[in-house]
């Protein structure tokens, strides 16, 4: 053997699957050996009296036993190797120490090496020896200091140590002599293995080969019996479906028809055959659809342009002919079947009466020129009327004032309260006229709003609160605008729309409140401008708000209702609202007041905020 190689093998421990199984088949036999050794010693140890001996004997028996439980039930194999070999060597030390030169027993330690190098292999075992044989050595120098312990002679010492270091070559030796005649028996078992190997895999091409010329045969067969099976089935299929399609073309409701790009009607069902009012389908089938007499109105050119572009026709609407000349509105649907050259071949679509429906439709076209013309004379009436109310309205309010003056300047204060029953009551029918037209203007569309720039605060606010500030200040109200944004508040709206927003919130909020504040507050949010109205009236009832902004509705109804007014304020903010782009939302709570804000999208750049606060008491 070369020194290189001897070397290699040194360091090395052949640790191969088969023969880890081997060494941990020996590691159990030598452990149930051991175990019943200690429990035959410890018990008859104890039953001489001799109590150390007897329970070191038990101690390493129970380690034995967890040794031999954990080996059992783990793969890990060196842990309870060593813990094996260990109990093994210290019981060997002991026997050993206690023996005496003329006791065999200490022969025993010379099996530590046989069974140390099989179940650990040569690196191991010489590392494992080496400490048993240093522990010897140790013993055999300072023995003596231990109590109790045999004391050999020089004689012996010689013996036993060339001895002990022969066993534990040849074990090196017989160890390192398995490992090559295992490692070669198998490599040449591999070898063996690889060449039957290689000769089966030829085999099995041999067979496959075989076995693949008779599949390919095979399959070929099976594949022409299972196109001769689908050939069967496509054909009882299509005749099936050709079935299906007779059944579903003839009891079809709406009219089916199949012509040619020359005017012929190859099919016909019996659905437009009726439609039309020919006598029989053979009649029909006479028709040439090309010819433009058959048709009231027609354009067949651009059908037919229309199904050689796109394929096919949705929806097309003309005039037909019936058998009896008379005209009937039909709506079409058709496609195009064309051949492998790209040609047309034939026409295919579905036909339906539309007469009613286009009757309905120029009755609802009818109707509603008559409702637009129903709109106008309501507008040019409720203008006419407007008229007729506001003159003598103004005449009498204006005699009344006239009246009013003369009486007051005579003394006489009896009558003053009638007066103001008087204008109150005049005015109060001239804001319900303008309402009305307001919002009937605006629901009708007639009313062109004008967009432009203006600043809301100063151009519509503040004018809005000087109307009402003489009606707050006859309610003993608190009437308070804060002004919270610096500079201009600029907006692109109609001015007179949103101006209507704020005569009808405000006039609203001083209305419903008898006493405490009605505050308006003005601030800009990122890119819009808020509007906040808020009062200390009466407050909306939960059941109420869902109908809020519908015309002609109130909370309070009937004759006996406190608050006067026709339900049109709101439904008139609302149309004004939607008019400028503008939200508006509301809070109410009864008895406790309501907050109405309005959000109007900003022109300029958000401004640092400055609070100006005007009040009217």
């Amino acid at each position: 053997m070369k020194l290189k190689e001897f070397l290699h093998n040194f360091k090395k421990d052949s640790n191969t699957p088969e023969e880890m199984v081997m060494r941990r088949k020996m590691l159990i036999v030598i452990t149930v050996f051991a175990i019943i050794n200690l429990l035959i010693l410890g018990i008859g140890s104890l039953l001489e009296n001799k109590i150390f001996i007897g329970l070191l004997d038990t101690g390493c028996l129970i380690i034995l036993t967890i040794d031999f439980l954990y080996i059992l039930k783990s793969n890990n194999y060196f842990t309870p190797t060593y813990i094996g070999i260990a109990v093994i060597g210290v019981l060997f030390l002991i026997l050993f120490a206690t023996g005496g030169e003329s006791n065999t027993g200490h022969l025993w330690i010379y099996t530590f090496p046989l069974f140390t190098f099989f179940l650990l292999g040569s690196k191991r075992g010489i590392v494992v020896n080496t400490i048993m044989l240093i522990a010897i050595i140790l013993f055999f120098k300072f023995g003596y200091l231990i109590k109790g312990s045999v004391e050999y002679p020089e004689h012996f010492i010689f013996r036993f140590i060339p001895s002990y270091l022969v066993v534990i070559v040849y074990s090196f030796t017989f160890e390192e002599l398995k490992k090559q005649i295992y490692s070669k028996v198998i490599t040449q078992k591999q070898n063996l293995r690889n060449t039957i190997k290689e000769l089966k895999e030829k085999k099995n091409d041999l067979l496959k080969l075989r076995n693949g010329l008779e599949e390919i045969v095979n399959e070929r067969t099976k594949q022409l019996l299972e196109e001769i099976d689908a050939r069967k089935r496509a054909q009882i299929k299509i005749s099936e479906s050709e079935k299906r399609f007779r059944l579903l073309f003839e009891n079809s409701p709406i009219g089916m028809y199949v012509s040619t790009p020359e005017g012929k009607v190859k099919m016909v069902n019996k659905a437009l055959v009726e439609m039309l009012g020919y006598p029989s389908e053979e009649e029909f089938l006479k028709l040439d659809v090309n010819d433009p007499s058959n048709f009231v109105d027609f354009d067949r050119e651009k059908f037919k342009s229309e199904l050689l572009n796109y394929g096919k026709v949705i929806g097309y609407k003309s005039i037909w002919k019936k058998y009896n000349g008379e005209p009937i509105y039909i709506q079409e649907n058709a496609s195009a079947l064309k051949n492998e050259k790209g040609e047309i071949i034939q026409y295919q679509g579905t036909v339906e009466d539309i007469t009613k429906h286009k009757e309905f439709e120029n009755a609802l076209i009818k109707a509603k020129e008559k409702a637009e013309e129903s709109d106008r004379l309501k507008s040019e009436f409720l203008a006419q009327i407007s008229h007729e109310i506001r003159t003598p309205v103004n005449s009498i309010l204006s005699f009344t004032n006239l009246l009013k003056e003369e009486i007051s300047e005579l003394g006489i204060t009896d009558l003053m309260d009638s007066f103001n029953m008087i204008e109150n009551g005049g005015r109060r029918l001239i804001r319900t006229v303008d309402l009305i037209l307001n919002v009937s203007d605006l629901q009708n569309g007639t009313y062109k709003p004008e967009f432009i720039e203006f600043d809301l605060a100063e151009d519509i606010i503040k004018p809005v609160l000087l109307e009402f500030k003489v009606q707050a200040e006859s309610k003993n109200l608190e009437f308070i605008f804060n002004n919270n944004i610096e500079g201009s508040c600029s907006i692109v709206a109609d001015d007179y729309t949103v101006t209507q927003i704020f005569v009808q919130l405000i006039d609203n909020a001083i209305k419903f409140t008898n006493k405490g504040k009605v505050e308006i507050n003005l601030f800009t949010t990122g890119t819009h401008v808020v509007s906040e109205i808020i009062d200390t009236g009466i407050g909306i009832s939960e059941e109420y708000q869902e109908k809020l902004f519908k015309p002609f509705c109130q909370e309070d109804r009937g004759y006996t209702r406190k608050f006067e007014g026709n339900g049109l304020g709101l439904s008139l903010v609302k149309k004004c609202s939607e008019i400028n782009k503008a939200k508006i939302l509301f809070e109410s709570r009864k008895n406790v007041g309501t907050k109405f804000t309005v959000m109007f999208e900003r022109k300029e750049k958000l401004c640092s905020p400055k609070k100006t606060t005007v009040k009217h008491k």
